[in-house]
Order: structure tokens, then C-alpha cells, then sequence
């Protein structure tokens, strides 16, 4: 992922092959975490090579990831509508879900076992209000 990085000829003659490659892979994390949800996942698809993009209670749909990371790009930088959030408890839980494929994927390609996942809504407290609730509790308004 840092191989075809450039690197400018005065950090390799001012710096040790570690150095060069730590601030390649800081540059490279800096970077992926401004990547969209959809290519974030798609990296780890790659990395992990799930066995299958579903499991019981779950199946991978990029679509719908897509669709979550627009309405979450839209409140981080304007335009989005309290209409977004209609499917706001569904969106969390596939989110959770989501989370949790990724997490046991990623331990079975490197043959570790973690156990059973908790659930995280016995893990909040108190619970989150309702979208609507939420819009006026933060003193959000909707855009026009």
C-alpha cells in the first residue's frame, strides 16, 4: 500500500529506511481516514478475503453503506434533512453489524479467537433519543 509512495530525494539521504517508511505508513493512515466508508471496506475486503459477504443475521451490502456514508458526509458538512434519518435506528444496527462482520472476518484470516461479540446497545447508556429529538438537541436545523 506505501510501495509506489513517493519520496523526496532529501528525506532519503537525511533519514533512516525505518523513518522513511514510518512517515509513508503515517501518510498512508492519514489518508485512508478520509477515505469514504464504501473504500474502507472495500480495503479490507482486500486485506481480509472474507469467506462469504454474509452470515446469518448479516449480509454485506454496499449499496446501503454507501447510502449511510452520503447521509453521514451530508451532516458533517452541510445539507442534509431530518427525512435522512427516517431509517436512523436500522442504519446504527447495520452499522453495528457490520462492525461485527468485519471484526470476526478479520480474526478468522489471522486464526484468532475472540469470542462471542456484545451486544453494543446493552453497552450505551442512556440511549440516544430519537432522530428528530436528537436535530433539536443538538440545536441543528434542518436545511431548507
Amino acid at each position: 500500500m506505501i510501495e509506489k509512495r513517493q519520496i523526496a530525494i532529501a528525506d532519503v539521504i537525511a533519514s533512516r529506511p525505518d523513518e522513511i517508511i514510518r512517515k509513508a505508513i503515517d501518510a498512508h493512515v492519514t489518508d485512508f481516514s478520509r477515505d469514504s466508508l464504501v473504500r474502507k471496506t472495500r480495503t479490507l475486503c482486500r486485506l481480509i478475503r472474507p469467506t462469504s459477504m454474509c452470515s446469518k443475521k448479516y449480509t454485506f451490502s454496499e449499496d446501503r453503506l454507501e447510502r449511510i456514508d452520503s447521509i453521514r458526509h451530508k451532516c458533517a458538512h452541510g445539507g442534509f434533512d431530518v427525512a435522512d434519518f427516517s431509517t436512523f435506528q436500522e442504519d446504527l444496527e447495520y452499522l453495528e453489524n457490520t462492525a461485527h462482520f468485519f471484526i470476526e472476518a478479520a480474526a478468522v484470516a489471522l486464526g484468532i479467537d475472540i469470542g462471542p461479540m456484545p451486544d453494543i446497545r446493552n453497552i450505551i447508556s442512556p440511549p440516544a433519543p430519537d432522530p428528530p429529538q436528537l436535530v433539536d438537541t443538538v440545536g441543528i436545523a434542518p436545511c431548507p
